[in-house]
């Protein structure tokens, strides 16, 4: 078994960004959001693409 992607320096450095501008927003709205709850929100967002997706004809 391998994986599909494997992250090189770019991927990296917009995964940096992605965060740094959801920490960003999460600071103008006051939010206090934890990293643990942030990881939720993303999580719960990439669950719900990969069901309207994949699972399309279901929902």
């Amino acid at each position: 078994m391998k994986f599909a992607c494997y992250p090189d320096k770019e991927l990296i450095e917009n995964r940096k960004k992605y965060f740094a501008e959801i920490n960003q927003k999460n600071e103008e709205s006051n939010l206090k959001y934890s990293e643990t709850r942030i990881f939720q929100n993303e999580l719960l967002n990439t669950l719900t693409l990969v069901f309207q997706n994949d699972f399309k004809e279901y929902l």
